[in-house]
């Protein structure tokens, strides 16, 4: 279950505690997954945005050193190689338009 659907669903709860009325249109509406007309969606606190970004980032696979390097080359090769290329394209263009109007 997703950080936002977890909220939407907390959400969904304590409008049916405040409510007590679990067949209304704005909870119909939140639980289909839209927002209830005319209510904005709260905000999360700083603290709990600081833990769900950490959480997060605990999730992500970070490369290795080795893996860093590879991927650091291979950018740095396709990087020169359409740099020369995009350059004689340049100079070949360059060359037809002083043929042509020169």
């Amino acid at each position: 279950m997703s950080r936002e659907s977890k909220r939407d669903k907390e959400r969904l709860e304590r409008q049916h505690e405040r409510a007590g009325d679990a067949g209304s249109s704005a909870d119909a509406a939140a639980a289909a997954g839209g927002s209830a007309p005319g209510k904005t969606k709260e905000r999360t606190s700083p603290g709990q945005f600081v833990r769900e970004v950490r959480s997060e980032l605990s999730r992500v696979h970070w490369p290795d050193r080795k893996q860093l390097t590879q991927y650091s080359i291979a950018v740095l090769i396709f990087v020169i190689l359409l740099t020369t290329y995009i350059f004689f394209i340049d100079q070949i263009f360059g060359q037809l338009v002083l043929w042509v109007f020169g």
